[in-house]
């Protein structure tokens, strides 16, 4: 009997383990700080910087874990509150802001020591850095009317290109960009 007993305990832990990826204590802390930091911050350097949307995917080697985002795209499953997993996509190196899932634009970013920040002091300044691109992106009058921003395929370019109506030299001369030599 005691070993149908032991047998049975056994089992049901083995099963009620949680498969879910987690986040390291390390990554959790640094992720808390950054939105604590922003928190503080972010309206001394720019009025009403706290309405921008903050949403963050921390790229691992082998999950990536998205938080602050208002409605998460297919894919991510529930990994904790207010925090999403799903497999890794992104490059491990990554440091962006862009529209990954669309509206609004994600922080896209690699652990530290996986990035050109090393340690997590530098990694903090360049997550407030990356948030201040989120603001530059919702701007309503950011881009010409019609202009629709696309990632291109990472594994070829690491950039963000943006399809515009119009081309470069009629928007030089309407007055909407400004080239200085």
């Amino acid at each position: 009997m005691r070993l149908l007993i032991t047998f049975f305990l056994i089992t049901t832990a083995a099963l009620a383990q949680n498969t879910t990826p987690q986040l390291t204590a390390d990554d959790a802390v640094r992720i808390r700080e950054f939105y604590r930091l922003a928190a503080q911050i972010q309206n001394q350097i720019w009025p009403d910087w706290s309405r921008t949307p903050a949403p963050l995917l921390l790229v691992t080697p082998d999950t990536e874990f998205l938080t602050h985002h208002a409605e998460p795209p297919k894919g991510f499953e529930k990994a904790g509150d207010d925090l999403y997993a799903r497999p890794r996509q992104f490059p491990t190196n990554l440091l962006a802001t862009f529209p990954a899932f669309g509206p609004p634009s994600v922080i896209v970013i690699g652990e530290p020591r996986n990035t050109t920040s090393k340690t997590s002091t530098p990694w903090l300044v360049t997550l407030m850095h990356e948030h201040f691109h989120q603001l530059q992106n919702a701007q309503p009058r950011l881009l010409p009317s019609g202009a629709r921003p696309r990632a291109k395929p990472w594994r070829q370019h690491r950039y963000v290109d943006v399809e515009l109506p119009i081309s470069v030299r009629k928007a030089r001369d309407s007055g909407i960009l400004r080239i200085s030599s």
